[in-house]
């Protein structure tokens, strides 16, 4: 029995890999400078940079690893890391993503109907009509952490492919002296 060989993609299949990774990289260095902001900047769950930061950070980190309709997500290869904080982060990420940031998961973001004269949390002053509650959830800052590290691991990892399909791609190439658009045909 003689063992099949994968085809050598086309050179078209491989410069929408690149086109892909080279995106994936942008948007996880995006995630990543919106951790160091997170962290850097953000005092407490109440600050009003906060919310903004923590989903702009699940958005950017998601955003290459779902489908889209051109060009499909990240293969699952590059969700896969040696460290398991990395991986869990990386689960936590795209749950959030699909339950919170990017969708309202019915068994996320529930609402609750409070009564005339509830008091919401110690501290407060009751309520002065009915109102309702809609659940959330954040992120400690050790999170951001965590996906700071995340992306950290990611960056290098999609660069050196990246550079790889570079040199397979246009090293050996005569390139046109002016920039030139990358598409997904056979050519240049």
């Amino acid at each position: 029995m003689t063992k099949r060989t994968k085809p050598e993609p086309s050179r078209g299949q491989k410069k929408l890999e690149l086109y892909k990774l080279s995106v994936a990289r942008s948007d996880i260095a995006i995630a990543q400078r919106t951790c160091t902001l997170v962290l850097d900047t953000v005092t407490s769950l109440s600050h009003e940079l906060y919310q903004p930061l923590f989903h702009s950070t699940v958005i950017a980190y998601g955003r290459p690893f779902e489908g889209n309709k051109t060009t499909g997500g990240l293969p699952s290869r590059w969700s896969n890391f040696k460290e398991v904080r990395l991986r869990e982060i990386h689960k936590k990420l795209m749950k959030t993503r699909h339950g919170l940031v990017a969708h309202s998961g019915l068994d996320v973001r529930t609402v609750d109907v409070l009564p005339s004269g509830h008091v919401p949390s110690s501290g407060m002053a009751p309520m002065s009509g009915v109102s309702l509650k809609i659940a959330s959830y954040y992120f400690p800052q050790v999170m951001f952490v965590d996906t700071f590290d995340a992306c950290g691991d990611l960056i290098p990892r999609l660069t050196q492919r990246i550079n790889e399909l570079l040199e397979e791609l246009y090293e050996s190439q005569g390139l046109p002296e002016t920039p030139t658009r990358l598409d997904f045909s056979d050519g240049v």
